[in-house]
């Protein structure tokens, strides 16, 4: 995993703490097992729709942008 989607799920993980959501929690919204939340934030199984998805839910706005794609 690079130091991008490291730092980006760092924060994300920080803001759910701060928000004392679970990852249970996170996985209930998500429609997925909690163990699916536990790899994403490791760095395992990650997609940008499921990272928009994450971050969506905590209430928060990225911007992904590679070559001449974005999302958001």
């Amino acid at each position: 995993m690079n130091d991008e989607i490291r730092t980006l799920f760092a924060r994300l993980k920080s803001e759910r703490i701060r928000q004392k959501k679970s990852q249970n929690d996170i996985a209930a919204a998500m429609g997925i097992d909690r163990s699916a939340v536990s790899k994403m934030e490791g760095g395992a199984n990650i997609s940008i729709a499921r990272t928009l998805e994450y971050a969506e839910i905590l209430g928060c706005k990225i911007y992904i942008e590679y070559g001449n794609k974005a999302w958001q």
